[in-house]
């Protein structure tokens, strides 16, 4: 009954223009207080408790500070530099470009051991000269996107 009522008010947030996340928060929000109607309050006392528990996780402080780091290499000319010994190793030609962007992400993420930081730094430098070589953009993003640091 109670997964019924969460999907129905999903939907129901949905169809009101209500956005995904915001959906999802208050449909479960509801559910939980219909879920624990007896106790009052009581059911409802463990949304911010969760949701700060989930916040306050201090691995997940680092994901902006990799995320920085990808860009001070992409400003920084770093990035650019590693294109260039790619293109030299890997040479040009056809279908070459996306075989550089990998041997770049996976340099950068042997170097910073993140994947969102390495996605940041290579993904501005790569996916518009990939554009420009005429792929398609959701083909260079996801060529760009799945690249992980070798160690994960």
């Amino acid at each position: 009954m109670i997964a019924g009522l969460l999907f129905a008010l999903f939907i129901a947030a949905m169809a009101a223009g209500v956005p995904i996340a915001a959906a999802i928060g208050l449909a479960g929000i509801a559910a939980i207080a219909m879920a624990n109607a007896d106790t009052q309050w009581f059911g409802l006392m463990a949304v911010p408790q969760n949701f700060y528990a989930g916040l306050g996780k201090y691995p997940l402080l680092a994901i902006p500070m990799f995320v920085l780091v990808g860009s001070i290499f992409d400003r920084s000319g770093v990035a650019a530099r590693l294109v260039n010994l790619a293109v030299a190793i890997v040479g040009r030609g056809p279908g070459m470009l996306p075989l550089v962007a990998i041997a770049v992400a996976m340099f950068l993420g042997g170097i910073s051991g993140s994947g969102p930081a390495t996605a940041a730094a290579v993904g501005s430098v790569m996916i518009a000269a990939m554009m420009r070589a005429g792929y398609p953009g959701p083909y260079s993003a996801s060529v760009v996107a799945r690249r992980r640091p070798p160690t994960s």
